[in-house]
């Protein structure tokens, strides 16, 4: 079984005053009516020129170590610094993705980049050597991304473009949700946003990926559509984000519909711990701090979904497909299949 990799990043040595200044505000006593202004008040602290917004971490890589300063209005670095993120962020996800990259012959696909987490988290594992092909179409959050991948010593294997992914080739403008939450920006075809170029992955001229990772905010089905001989001829292991929508089920199903009619299964990530002999699993979402405080290396799983049965799982996971054809390999990295799991737990008496 392949060893997971050290920790990559290394909590910020230096936190952006703005982000204290936000932390403060939270922890502000309201009520109802103040709401409003806490919400200015935060808003001011994240842009004021009284308080720096730079911060800096730690990228770890090969045996070195490469600060890597940043700036804090862009909240999606909180993957770095929420305490929430301690033992890592989406850990179900990052360990999985760690597990199969080493050894691995093909090119990395970050599709929504943002400021490059999963990008640099690949270029650190271990045993993988491939091309690292990050695409972010938000022109501020892109010049975060080219920023860090310079910094990180990574010019020369990670190529970014600053462009989102879609079923064409075309055009799209950014929505964003509010100055913060870089990672919940949209592309959409009417918005006041600014236009930016979409890129159908089947024209991109690049090496078949081995891996593909999605965080489109819910055109998960037109980037995986406008991939199809991509994945029909690489068969590459995917990791996108799927919502649900029960007012309209197709939303969340047509990726997984989609992937099926291609030869790939669908699985919800987990991780998996024992417990006074007992299985225990946490997903997407889950606290997992104080369970990976105790057991470090726990195990990876996979719990079997359909596009049926993804409305019983939680309203928003990642999902991993993989082809037919590599599901061997999965299991072989160690990856537990949860089904077998749970079938072969013996029943427990009292």
């Amino acid at each position: 079984m392949p060893e997971l990799p050290p920790n990559v990043f290394t909590r910020p040595a230096v936190l952006p005053a703005s982000l204290r200044l936000q932390q403060w505000c939270d922890g502000m006593r309201l009520t109802r009516w103040g709401r409003a202004w806490h919400a200015r008040l935060k808003k001011w602290a994240a842009h004021t020129r009284w308080a720096s917004a730079e911060g800096q971490f730690t990228y770890h890589r090969d045996g070195h170590d490469y600060p890597i300063t940043f700036d804090g209005r862009n909240h999606q670095f909180h993957a770095i610094y929420d305490e929430c993120y301690r033992r890592g962020y989406e850990a179900e996800t990052s360990r999985l993705i760690a597990r199969l990259l080493p050894g691995a012959s093909g090119a990395f696909f970050d599709i929504g980049a943002n400021w490059g987490y999963y990008s640099l988290l690949a270029a650190a594992i271990p045993g993988y050597s491939g091309q690292i092909f990050p695409f972010e179409p938000n022109p501020r959050v892109f010049a975060d991304l080219t920023s860090v991948i310079e910094q990180a010593g990574l010019a020369t294997r990670v190529s970014p473009a600053a462009a989102g992914v879609g079923e064409t080739d075309g055009e799209l403008r950014v929505e964003e949700t509010d100055d913060f939450h870089t990672g919940l920006a949209r592309l959409v075809p009417g918005s006041t946003g600014v236009r930016v170029p979409v890129r159908q992955l089947d024209h991109c001229d690049l090496p078949n990926p081995i891996f593909i990772k999605i965080d489109a905010e819910g055109m998960e089905a037109p980037i995986l559509r406008g991939a199809k001989a991509i994945l029909a001829r690489a068969r590459p292991h995917l990791i996108f984000e799927s919502f649900l929508d029960s007012l309209h089920p197709e939303n969340t199903q047509q990726p997984m519909e989609f992937l099926q009619t291609l030869g790939y299964r669908c699985f919800m990530p987990v991780l998996v711990f024992e417990r006074g002999g007992r299985l225990a699993f946490t997903s997407y979402g889950d606290d997992a701090n104080s369970l990976l405080d105790e057991q470090p290396a726990a195990a990876s799983g996979l719990f079997a979904l359909t596009p049926q049965s993804r409305f019983l799982a939680p309203r928003h996971v990642n999902i991993f497909a993989c082809h037919e054809s590599r599901l061997q390999e999965v299991w072989s990295a160690g990856i537990k299949n949860v089904d077998e799991l749970i079938h072969s737990a013996p029943p427990r008496q009292g």
